[in-house]
């Protein structure tokens, strides 16, 4: 392996995955900042900031000691991370949100990417959140964005969705971080549990460094 070539080939990969997430974010893109700089951006990132992680495509390069000391970089980390897997089965669809209540800061995030992506936004409420979603299903249809619930089942880290839900992206919180991400074959927005809940706020903000 060159390792040249393969610094060039993430930083490639890594400016494409953030005009891609900027292009998705819209009018919401002033609130990010995204951290691309491997290990040390993931040990300096803040509450607000965003990590993008871009899983190798090459079981090799998945392999590698760098690779493996940058998750656990991110893992020790506070800020949100973007899981971005090798392969992507689906470049649309709609917004899953795993919501832990109207107050999850989870929703602010899905709403604002579901918004400006112009998809549906499914619900998949946590059994403490069953019938308290009222007032984010109404602020969801307030920005313009459709909404369904569905269930779904946590099996020993995974995410087990229905069939008939044909994720295009996945938001939930770190606190619930899904062991094998890379099954989903779709992004994976996991929130910070630092940030503000949506009802502390008069509006939804993640105030990072433009």
């Amino acid at each position: 392996m060159n390792p040249s070539q393969l610094a060039l080939d993430f930083a490639s990969a890594s400016r494409e995955a953030e005009r891609l997430f900027l292009q998705s974010a819209g009018q919401h893109r002033p609130f990010f900042r995204i951290v691309d700089n491997a290990n040390a951006a993931a040990r300096e990132a803040e509450n607000d900031d965003i990590i993008v992680v871009i899983e190798p495509k090459s079981p090799i390069e998945r392999a590698t000691r760098q690779f493996s000391e940058l998750l656990e970089d991110v893992d020790r980390s506070t800020s949100s991370v973007l899981w971005v897997p090798s392969e992507t089965k689906r470049f649309a669809g709609p917004v899953v949100v795993i919501a832990n209540g109207p107050h999850d800061p989870c929703i602010s995030a899905a709403v604002a990417i579901a918004a400006s992506a112009k998809e549906r936004l499914i619900f998949v409420p946590t059994m403490s959140s069953m019938g308290s979603l009222a007032s984010a299903l109404d602020w969801a249809k307030t920005a313009g964005v459709a909404t369904t619930l569905a269930d779904a089942v946590f099996h020993q880290g995974d995410l087990l969705l229905p069939a008939h839900v044909k994720a295009g992206f996945l938001v939930t919180g770190r606190e619930r971080a899904i062991r094998r991400r890379n099954l989903l074959q779709v992004p994976v927005l996991l929130v910070s549990s630092s940030l503000p809940s949506p009802g502390s706020e008069t509006r939804p903000s993640h105030s990072g460094k433009g």
